[in-house]
This record gives structure tokens, sequence and C-alpha cells, in this order.
């Protein structure tokens, strides 16, 4: 009984190291044919284990943007950090079409922005928690942060998974 009662979820409130409610802001810098300057910004939310975050890129100048993304991501928080569930992608080019892709977690498979399902492979990441769950992996000392050092775990994107 004692072996099912230490393996059974627990409900209680995940560590210090997941802030009820983050946003950071970040002006962006860079070179691509003569410079090029954006902004970002990252939202975190948590409520209990559920967490939702939004990143926002914006490149190009503030009133006539390039390029505009918008990543969502949306799950729970697990002993071995972020296991998300919804993944949404949202993406303007200027004078274009706004171009929206979901990618859905379910259990033993991800549906991918085509509808294919696939089999999940364990600890998948999307593209806006990856960076959470590297934060998360160095912050916690589950990996050491040193130059060369790799980290791996699956990127799932809206058409694949990597």
């Amino acid at each position: 009984v004692a072996a099912l009662a230490a393996s059974a979820p627990s409900d209680a409130e995940p560590g210090p190291e997941w802030p009820l409610s983050t946003r950071l802001s970040y002006v962006l810098t860079g070179r691509y044919r003569g410079p090029i300057h954006g902004e970002a910004q990252v939202e975190w939310m948590r409520k209990g284990r559920d967490y939702q975050m939004n990143l926002d890129v914006a490149v190009g100048p503030s009133f006539s943007p390039f390029i505009t993304r918008r990543m969502s991501s949306q799950g729970q928080l697990t002993p071995e950090g972020i296991a998300p569930q919804r993944y949404d992608e949202e993406t303007r080019l200027m004078l274009g079409e706004k171009r929206r892709s979901t990618v859905f977690f379910q259990g033993p498979e991800v549906q991918l922005a085509s509808g294919a399902r696939e089999p999940a492979l364990p600890g998948g990441q999307d593209a806006a928690s990856q960076f959470v769950q590297l934060t998360w992996l160095f912050l916690t000392g589950r990996e050491a942060l040193q130059p060369g050092r790799i980290v791996q775990f699956p990127l799932v994107l809206p058409r694949r998974q990597y």
C-alpha cells in the first residue's frame, strides 16, 4: 500500500521554481542584410499544476512589423517538468494573411496541424514550452549549464516531430 501511495500522482503545488505569473519584455537587435530590430514578450501564467504561456515576437518597426508571431502553450507541470497539452501558433507576414496552426498532445499520441496523428515521444516539448523546460532543467540542476553540453528532448512542431 505504501508503494502505491508513493507512486500516485501528487496534487500538491509545484515547487517555487514555477512562478504564478511572470511577464518579460525584450528588445531584439540583429543583422540580416542590414540591421534588424524588434521586440518580444513572454507571459507565463500558472494556477496549481496548470500553466499557460504566450511568446509574442515582432520583427521590424513597431508601427508596421515585417513579421509577427504568437506562440501559445498550455498544459501541466509534472515531476519531469512541462507536459504540453496544446500548442497554438499564429504568424503574420507584412501585408499577408494570418497563418494559424494547432498541435494537440493527447496522451500516447500527438495530433499535428495537418490532423495527422503520430506516437508521442516521451518528454516532447512544443516550440514555446521548450524554452521554459530548458530553463527549469538548468535552474533545478537536472541538467548542467556548461559550454558544449548537449541537452536533448523531442520537439513537436506544427508539421512534424524532431
